[in-house]
């Protein structure tokens, strides 16, 4: 009702043969007509007009409205290429030949007329007759469909009318072909397999040497490490040749005892394993650009929460005949191997009183 009286109101003292969105749209229509150019084929009544334009040519009959591009018969109003068809024949203006529906007599004869008032449901009209009741609804067997029933021409609902996602082709990041990722490269997997059998190879070489050294090592060993580390290589590591401990006399060395004899030999292979292992990452620091990458472990519980503790070594007990046998620098060092040296600072816990 009161959008009735608005609509009404709104264009009661506007002048003119076309509602105002009606006449927006037409003056849209002609200034895009610019872009034509009619050509008059002849007709007595100068009815008929070739339009040529971009992308095609178009035919007008202004007598019966109507253009080949449709615009016309679909909407009432006039295509931007009748409108340079009015233009050229200059007779009428492209309003009077709008449909009679588009024009504001049709529009004041829509609001023309008015709503009736309405009372309230409480005062209306009671009567004995039962009231009405919508039909019931009877559910269909089985499961009720979502899809809204299509028609022949649109085609059927299946995945041939469905349109797929479209995704980017995957890449390796190791060998940077297209179709595997890293994770399953089969060359990722060869280099990897090289890799540890190499390191299992130099892992042999470092545990097969015999375990038992001998005190006097043979004259034909070299006695000096050499100094050319570029030569090696990860199959042809360096000669592991390291300089025997000093002779001692024959009073000295008949004199020592068996478990200072053991420690002496347990020093020397730790020395051995030492410089072996310091050859074998100086020439990976060479032959590798940069070093390797920190694995990272995600998950709490992957992560240890402290170093595993190495396994503890056998030591030899020390005695008052171990330390005779043994030379003056070698007493000093183990008379003090068990003292206790306080801390700077250090503060004795106090004693707990018994009377309390």
């Amino acid at each position: 009702m009161k959008s009735m009286i608005d609509n009404r109101e709104k264009l009661a003292n506007y002048q003119g043969l076309l509602p105002p969105v009606q006449q927006s749209r037409l003056e849209a229509m002609t200034k895009l007509s610019q872009h034509w150019s009619p050509q008059w084929s002849g007709d007595q009544n100068e009815e008929l007009y070739e339009v040529h334009g971009w992308p095609t040519t178009m035919v007008v009959d202004l007598g019966n409205r109507t253009c080949t591009c449709r615009f016309w018969q679909l909407t009432g109003m006039p295509c931007m290429h009748a409108i340079s068809c009015i233009q050229d024949k200059n007779d009428k203006r492209a309003e009077d030949y709008c449909h009679e529906w588009l024009s504001m007599e049709s529009h004041r004869k829509t609001y023309a007329f008015h709503v009736n008032p309405v009372k309230g449901q409480e005062l209306w009209e009671k009567t004995g007759r039962p009231a009405p009741v919508p039909p019931p609804i009877k559910p269909k067997p089985g499961r009720p469909t979502k899809n809204r029933r299509k028609d022949k021409d649109e085609g059927g609902s299946g995945s041939k009318t469905r349109m797929k996602r479209k995704y980017n082709p995957i890449r390796c990041m190791f060998c940077s072909e297209v179709g595997h990722n890293k994770r399953t490269c089969q060359k990722k997997k060869q280099a990897d397999a090289e890799e540890e059998s190499r390191l299992m190879q130099l892992q042999l070489a470092l545990t097969n040497p015999n375990t038992d050294v001998p005190n006097e090592l043979p004259s034909d060993v070299p006695n000096e490490l050499p100094t050319d580390a570029d030569s090696a290589t990860l199959h042809n590591p360096l000669p592991l040749s390291v300089s025997p401990p000093p002779k001692r006399s024959n009073a000295t060395t008949e004199t020592t005892p068996v478990c200072f004899t053991a420690l002496t030999s347990i020093s020397f292979h730790y020395s051995c394993l030492v410089s072996q292992f310091g050859v074998y990452h100086v020439m990976q620091a060479k032959m590798r650009g940069r070093p390797p990458k920190l694995q990272v472990c995600k998950g709490k519980g992957k992560r240890a929460a402290s170093p595993q503790p190495a396994p503890p070594i056998a030591k030899a007990p020390i005695s008052a005949g171990t330390i005779r046998g043994s030379s003056a620098a070698t007493t000093k060092k183990l008379a003090s191997f068990m003292t206790f040296v306080p801390t700077p600072g250090f503060k004795r816990p106090r004693k707990k009183d018994d009377a309390i």
